[in-house]
């Protein structure tokens, strides 16, 4: 592909040649590669036909590097950006529904993330700590599946930090929800 483009710069071929080389890294599971001719084919060629391919797979390239969560969650973050991206821009496409999939993993990947920092700093009874990261994650995604236990912990940290009136208000909110 690269041949053809080097050689060829103004064929009709070109465009999709560089979309391949960028599908070529992401198969064979070069990310930072694919990341960046990916990003490249996006700027470039902003009304092509295959765009919303190429944003697709762009913010998969994020997303097969996330890891557990308690290590950094950059590439959660990225292919969250990526994915409500395509979610706005390409609402009518089948992408778009795929991309909202991604979206609760990655959201709910964050906020396992969150949890086990609040759950790190209440442990060490660095009750402050552990507030702003519950309070955080309870901000940002109370709809994940730890958004429970995150809400919980949030009252058992508040009743400890002697927030009593907070800790109830979180109590009686895990009893509603």
């Amino acid at each position: 592909f690269q041949k053809l483009i080097d050689q060829y710069p103004f064929s009709p071929y070109a465009d999709e040649a560089e979309l391949k080389i960028g599908l070529s890294h992401y198969q064979m599971k070069h990310y930072a590669e694919a990341i960046a001719s990916l990003g490249d084919f996006e700027k470039m060629h902003p009304t092509s036909k295959q765009i919303e391919l190429a944003s697709y797979y762009l913010a998969m390239s994020h997303f097969d590097q996330i890891g557990r969560p308690d290590q950094d969650q950059t590439n959660t973050e990225q292919a969250l950006q990526e994915f409500e991206i395509i979610e706005r821009r390409y609402s009518e496409t089948g992408f778009a529904a795929l991309a909202h999939q991604q979206i609760a993993v990655c959201r709910e990947m964050l906020a396992r993330h969150q949890l086990l920092i609040g759950d790190f700093y209440y442990q060490r009874a660095n009750y402050r700590a552990a507030e702003s990261r519950l309070a955080e994650l309870m901000q940002k995604w109370p709809d994940t599946p730890v958004g429970d236990k995150a809400l919980y912990q949030l009252g058992t940290t508040l009743e400890n930090e002697g927030k009593k009136y907070s800790a109830a208000q979180a109590y009686t909110a895990v009893v509603l929800h």
